[in-house]
């Protein structure tokens, strides 16, 4: 069995295509998260607080429980495979850890997490780290909010004309891969999951005036905008087998599918 311990868009993707059960165990009494974890092959934490404006709540939300899923499954089931789905919010450009002291809350929660699942007993342990997630949802991440935005507003609002980049990859092929290690056993402690390309919002601009009636570009320069690590190795991929995929057709996907929306109001 494949157990999820938490809801969320990825579980209910992989779920959507594959066999898997999702819980929330967050809710769960310790009794009932023994009982799961004793009768699941693979657990795949990906339970998070996202939004933890204390770092004490972040720590509490995310490593605490974090901890005490891999504690039970260490006692009750030693052989599980645990994938824990870590975060890419905790290292530099270089793709190395950043200073503690520049770690968000929750960044460093995460990284909390994935040290103490590197150093447990478990033998079968994948930390498991996206690139950026096109979650096709314009509450989620920025990539579908602007694809959203632009369509409603007509404008395609950048910061600093767009030359931020970042190594995005759609919700289904993180599903695909994940589905890919499941069925490989690919346990390699830490695992880099992106496309290898790194592509600016300038370019995904571009994408969407073609493709936007009377669509226009609106610039907005800030001087502090965070630089996210946009650039990955992609030998982990490589090796559990490439998932093709075009970001220019997806995008176009998702902008179809908000103008369907629109046409059955």
């Amino acid at each position: 069995m494949i157990l999820f311990t938490g809801h969320g868009e990825l579980a209910t993707a992989f779920k959507s295509k594959y066999d898997a059960r999702i819980e929330s165990f967050r809710k769960l009494k310790f009794d009932e998260r023994k009982h799961q974890i004793k009768h699941a092959k693979i657990l795949i934490h990906n339970a998070a607080n996202l939004n933890g404006t204390q770092l004490i709540d972040s720590v509490k939300d995310n490593f605490i429980l974090t901890k005490q899923i891999i504690d039970l499954c260490t006692k009750t089931n030693p052989n599980i495979f645990f994938i824990y789905l870590s975060s890419m919010s905790f290292l530099n450009l270089n793709g190395e850890y950043k200073d503690i002291k520049d770690m968000s809350n929750y960044a460093y929660s995460k990284f909390l997490g994935e040290s103490y699942l590197l150093k447990s007993s478990l033998s079968q342990k994948s930390s498991i780290r996206f690139s950026t997630i096109f979650y096709k949802n314009p509450k989620r991440d920025g990539l579908s909010k602007l694809i959203h935005d632009s369509y409603k507003t007509k404008v395609i609002k950048l910061i600093n004309n767009g030359i931020s980049r970042r190594d995005f990859i759609p919700i289904e092929i993180c599903a695909g891969y994940l589905k890919k290690i499941i069925e490989e056993k690919y346990s390699k402690g830490i695992i880099n999951i992106c496309s290898g390309i790194s592509t600016s919002f300038q370019e995904i601009a571009a994408i969407l005036i073609q493709n936007i009636k009377h669509s226009r570009i609106c610039n907005c320069n800030l001087e502090s905008n965070s630089i996210v690590c946009s650039k990955f190795n992609p030998d982990d991929i490589n090796k559990i087998g490439r998932i093709d995929f075009s970001l220019n057709n997806e995008l176009i996907k998702y902008l179809e599918s908000i103008k369907n929306e629109d046409s059955h109001f």
